[in-house]
């Protein structure tokens, strides 16, 4: 009866942990796009896979921080659109020309070109969903480091693009949260999105 009692005792709280380690990890933050970001551009909201085509700069016009107040990025450190789409680094020439070519291959994924030039120098397809107007990018990030929420945290990042008139917006949502014994800390996290200009043939 007694062997019977401890083991109920050790299930139970087995099962009380899994529980609130599932509740903890609903509850944390977590990484989600900010509609404050683009409220200030253009964006469409036209359920169209096809108005993402294109040829596009890969080095950005301007910046949408977290306020959504457009930013001329040559003020601050700019992002590439090669590095919203590709997981890799390149030394790049500075005085050379670099494009990115957008070619949908259906609803549910895309074909970027990086070009130098009209020297197509590396590609990818990424799948991804079409939602209000928006393109959610797979090539989105989540891993844990040590024990989450009981000594450790976790880390997000996600993805998405948008148009808007003559320009391709790539907005980026980031979360890097941990805790030590279910206290919670604030970590880090951002919100924000660069725009890029379509070029014309």
């Amino acid at each position: 009866m007694q062997l019977l009692t401890k083991i109920s005792l050790k299930y139970f709280l087995t099962n009380t942990f899994v529980a609130v380690v599932s509740l903890a990890f609903l509850l944390s933050g977590c990484a989600s796009f900010s509609g404050k970001v683009l409220k200030r551009s253009n964006k469409s909201t036209e359920n169209n896979i096809n108005k993402f085509k294109g040829v596009y700069s890969n080095a950005p016009q301007t910046y949408y921080p977290e306020n959504g107040k457009p930013v001329n990025p040559i003020k601050r450190k700019f992002t590439t659109l090669r590095y919203f789409l590709f997981n890799n680094k390149m030394s790049l020439d500075s005085t050379a020309n670099y494009y990115i070519e957008v070619i949908p291959v259906n609803q549910v994924q895309m074909f970027f070109a990086f070009k130098k030039e009209d020297l197509t120098i590396d590609s990818i397809t990424i799948g991804g969903s079409l939602r209000n107007g928006m393109f959610y990018l797979d090539n989105k990030l989540f891993r844990c480091h040590g024990i989450p929420y009981l000594l450790g945290g976790c880390e997000r990042k996600k993805f998405r693009l948008a148009t808007s008139n003559n320009e391709l917006i790539a907005q980026e949502t980031y979360d890097n949260s941990g805790a030590f014994l279910f206290f919670f800390w604030a970590g880090t996290s951002h919100n924000f999105a660069y725009s890029y200009a379509r070029k014309n043939d």
